[in-house]
């Protein structure tokens, strides 16, 4: 049967439900209604999609486990993992990207290399093939992982507004993910370690198993380098170009998030500024403070020397 979800105050919770009723008691008897069902795909798929850009976008797959599978919390782990540890520097620091990284999602069991508005194509995929070559061959850092772990716990705890906490427990609800499964795999998070992370690569993540796809131009097509290392089945030619609301829409998030950049460092320059100047002002206080104790002991001294030479002198007393 068909699912329906509201969301509203309470006061007019009933109102709502009242009027919408109406509506839905004439569709749920529709004949021609057909539950939607997803076919268990299980292939690799290699795609181009040739367009009109400047840029490419690329992504890659691998079929994984759901999240009630143990493998699934070292996944998730690995994905945050990669992104520090290789991707973010080569994709994006380097290469030039607006943005990439890796990811495992549990509700369609596969774990994600991509990147967005790349000047690079082949460079990028054999980035992603390099990540799985730099997890199982360098020697990484109990601090790594100890991050990537805080990265998904992080996740999983964040707090949701009231409307946000019940649309997530009706996709719970409807994907079979009870408490007691969310609380597992949380606790399958903490207990990742590095051998489970290179376990998971070796099994998951391996070249005859993924699944690529592209978006690229016309002319990144006819560069002899991009032929030769796509073996990429399905091409198809569309003519279509972002639109402007897309493009500013991309402009703006970059620039928020350098402006957000430029706020945090010139906040940590006046921090580190005041916090200068508040210690200028207590070297200053504490010179003051004992310029003023040694006067102070020098006229006391002073003072005793001069009681001391008048006691002696009886005469200077009478005087």
């Amino acid at each position: 049967p068909r699912q329906y979800m509201i969301i509203a105050e309470e006061e007019k919770l009933d109102s709502m439900v009242n009027g919408f009723e109406k509506i839905w008691s004439d569709e749920t008897n529709d004949p021609s209604f057909e539950t939607f069902t997803s076919g268990n795909v299980d292939e690799v798929v290699k795609q181009m999609w040739v367009t009109n850009t400047q840029v490419n976008f690329c992504a890659r797959a691998y079929k994984t486990v759901p999240m009630d599978h143990a493998d699934a919390a070292p996944l998730s782990v690995l994905g945050g993992f990669l992104r520090n540890g290789f991707l973010h520097t080569a994709i994006r620091e380097k290469g030039g990207a607006y943005g990439g990284g890796a990811g495992h999602d549990t509700n369609i069991a596969a774990f994600r290399f991509f990147s967005y508005r790349d000047p690079r194509l082949v460079e990028t995929l054999d980035d992603f093939d390099r990540a799985i070559e730099w997890m199982l061959t360098s020697k990484h850092e109990w601090r790594m992982v100890e991050e990537a772990i805080l990265v998904v716990i992080s996740s999983i705890d964040k707090p949701c507004s009231p409307a946000g906490e019940a649309r997530q427990a009706l996709q719970n609800r409807l994907h079979g993910r009870t408490l007691e499964k969310l609380q597992a795999f949380r606790q399958n998070v903490l207990n990742v370690r590095l051998d489970d992370l290179k376990r998971v690569t070796e099994t998951y993540l391996r070249p005859d198993k993924a699944s690529t796809a592209v978006i690229t131009s016309a002319a990144t097509l006819e560069q002899k380098e991009v032929k030769g290392a796509l073996s990429l089945a399905n091409v198809a030619i569309t003519d279509f170009d972002f639109s402007a609301e897309f493009n500013r829409a991309i402009e703006e998030k970059v620039r928020a998030e350098q402006e957000a950049l430029k706020a945090g460092n010139e906040k940590l320059r006046r921090v580190t500024q005041a916090e200068a100047a508040a210690a200028e002002r207590t070297l200053a206080a504490d010179a003051e403070a004992y310029q003023i104790e040694v006067a102070s002991k020098a006229r006391a001294d002073a003072i005793r020397r001069e009681a001391e030479a008048l006691k002696d002198n009886p005469a200077l007393i009478q005087l």
